[in-house]
């Protein structure tokens, strides 16, 4: 099982990376870049422009507020508009000074949608989905307000749901944490002990130390909330992560998140 898992991950050919200019989309684009290195695969950047803020952004009852002078006033559509396309082309060119001096095949783009749907939808055909675009507003409308964050504040984390799938995420976890180890979240289930033995027996041919953490599906994001994980890796059809979770997981929590 192993041996099939390696040579799945070193035969990849296709990432995608959803990136802003956030401490979130930096971290993402340098996790992005690291695994295509060492797979030699290509490299696509994606920015989303999204519709549900410029859509906010025309209600009336919308308030922009200025923290520094605690002013408001109505956000304009075609403000938004603008603050959108400078943020694509400040993501744009980022992605280019990343990628100039590599030897990988890149390209980027930029499409309209919801932040956690889009990437998802234009992945098809991709092995691997790298989401490092901050939810709720953009870069250029409100940076100064992110948290600054960088990979090395948290553990590298992986939900394992036993799934054939979920030993990729494990390997690919290993290839971003190398020489620390990683954090392994299982779900406290009939199945945990089990899946934690499958877990350790492929980790002791690989060499590498984990962290096993029981949680309940309930306390899926209140976890990543309070560890801020370097990275959260999973397989795209994990059990514990639903759709809805994975939207909140886009929106609300600033670490990269891998799916596999």
């Amino acid at each position: 099982m192993a041996e099939d898992t390696h040579a799945r991950v070193t035969h990849q050919s296709r990432i995608l990376v959803a990136i802003d200019n956030s401490p979130r989309g930096r971290a993402a684009m340098q996790a992005a870049l690291r695994l295509a290195v060492q797979s030699q695969a290509e490299l696509q950047g994606l920015f989303v422009e999204d519709e549900d803020l410029l859509r906010l952004a025309s209600l009336p009852c919308t308030r922009e507020i200025d923290l520094a002078s605690a002013s408001s006033h109505q956000p304009q559509a075609n403000s938004m508009e603008r603050a959108l396309r400078l943020a694509a082309k400040e993501a744009e060119q980022a992605f280019e000074a990343a990628l100039k001096n590599s030897k990988l095949n890149w390209a980027f783009r930029v499409l309209r949608g919801n932040l956690a749907e889009t990437p998802l939808a234009a992945a098809s055909g991709y092995d691997l989905l790298v989401i490092g675009q901050r939810g709720r507003a953009p870069t250029a409308w409100a940076s100064h307000y992110l948290r600054k964050l960088t990979a090395s504040e948290g553990p590298v984390v992986v939900l394992f749901d036993g799934s054939h799938a979920a030993m990729r995420a494990i390997e690919l976890g290993c290839q971003l944490a190398r020489p620390f180890p990683i954090r392994i979240l299982v779900l406290a289930d009939d199945d945990a002990a089990g899946n934690q033995k499958e877990c350790l027996r492929w980790l002791a041919i690989a060499g590498q130390n984990a962290e096993f953490v029981q949680i309940t599906s309930n306390g899926l994001l209140a976890y990543f909330r309070l560890q801020r994980p370097a990275a959260l890796l999973a397989n795209r059809d994990s059990k514990l992560l639903t759709s809805a979770q994975l939207s909140r997981l886009v929106n609300e929590i600033d670490s990269p998140l891998i799916l596999c």
